[in-house]
């Protein structure tokens, strides 16, 4: 019997390099690996050099020949996985103004189909965004964000077409089908449309990934105007609008410390304001809900947090008052204001559950996710 003879692997080369950090000198052998213009690499994956990418090459071939006589296998997986999943899956249609709008998968596809249909008989409906067929042709394809704005007139997307997480924020007039000139080009692919539709906030990725700015620009098309540049390089920066929209919210954070700027809606282009300066260890973050802020935070030694009401003129900390109390071994995740009603997530002994706040005199049901223990 002939003895099937596996593949070699490929070594890499050993260039030991002499690392000082922190005090420390550690010698890396393969340090050679991260190309030193790894930031154009990263915009430009042809950019890689040379030496790196045929070292690369060499282990996926190594890869492909040592698991060839498990392809079978491979592919019986595959189906046996994907047969559990239902695939034309769809999202519950969230209504806003005359429209629901939602997100839809099709049979056999990748990536999902944004859509609309008219709220009054269901009918019609408008593909917003097929995102596998932008997909086609690109080995990478993803779309991070999407949503549309308020007057529903511009549909956006952030989509990166190379795997370098630099997205490109693209806008789509919906009364034309057609997209606008001069996408953002180097955004985290996180966006906010300004609740009277006539900006699109968005934040910058930086040389080294980090989300660093927030900027602005006319929805439609235009020059980027600077909103807030984050001075610390271990913070990392998010937008978005409140749920009642009525303000555009700057979120600026590491792991243990936190602080939110605000801008009101009605003046959009007005620098943001900070609610309370960040002190180490504070984490908040809030929600609007009619005359009063949501404020999520671990003030007080809260460490699973606690939900406190904020004075809508001055939310700042000095005006925070307990409304759920910290209750150890109760980690409450986030919430979400509506008109009428307030939704939080809680979770307790490790299971989320659900917990409903009527606003008009905030008595609670809980809706619980309990798992089949079996």
């Amino acid at each position: 019997m002939l003895k099937t003879l596996m593949p070699k692997p490929p070594a890499a080369r050993k260039e030991p390099r002499r690392i000082e950090q922190l005090g420390r000198v550690r010698v890396d052998d393969y340090a050679w690996l991260k190309d030193e213009n790894w930031q154009a690499v990263m915009r430009d994956p042809s950019a890689l050099r040379p030496d790196i990418r045929a070292h690369l090459e060499a282990e996926n071939a190594y890869l492909r020949a040592v698991l060839a006589d498990t392809e079978d296998l491979q592919d019986e997986l595959f189906a046996e996985m994907k047969g559990r999943i239902k695939e034309d899956d769809s999202s519950v249609p969230a209504p806003d103004g005359p429209f629901d709008y939602y997100a839809r998968y099709a049979v056999g596809a990748q990536h999902p189909v944004y859509a609309r249909r008219l709220r009054r008989d269901g009918a019609g409906e408008e593909v917003l965004l097929d995102v596998d067929a932008l997909a086609k042709g690109h080995a990478y394809f993803q779309v991070a964000a999407a949503g549309h704005s308020d007057d529903h007139a511009l549909f956006a997307w952030a989509e990166d077409a190379q795997g370098s997480e630099y997205y490109a924020i693209k806008v789509r007039d919906l009364s034309t089908g057609e997209v606008l000139e001069g996408p953002v080009e180097t955004s985290t692919g996180d966006f906010a449309f300004s609740p009277d539709s006539e900006w699109l906030f968005w934040t910058f990725r930086d040389e080294n990934g980090r989300p660093s700015k927030i900027y602005r620009r006319p929805a439609r098309g235009g020059s980027d105007e600077l909103v807030y540049a984050e001075p610390d390089e271990g913070f990392f920066l998010s937008v978005g609008v409140t749920s009642s929209r009525a303000f555009i919210v700057v979120s600026c954070g590491n792991q243990e410390t936190s602080e939110v700027l605000l801008i009101p809606s009605g003046t959009p282009t007005h620098a943001p304001r900070v609610v309370e300066p960040r002190t180490p260890g504070l984490r908040y973050d809030l929600d609007h809900w009619g005359d009063r802020f949501v404020i999520r935070t671990n003030a007080g030694d809260a460490v699973d947090f606690k939900l406190c009401f904020a004075d809508q003129a001055d939310p700042s900390r000095a005006s925070w008052r307990d409304w759920i109390g910290h209750q150890a071994g109760r980690f409450i995740v986030g919430g979400h204001a509506w008109l009428d009603w307030y939704a939080r997530v809680e979770r307790v002994d490790a299971n989320n559950r659900l917990v409903i706040t009527r606003k008009a005199d905030l008595s609670e049901h809980v809706v619980d996710f309990n798992e089949d223990p079996r």
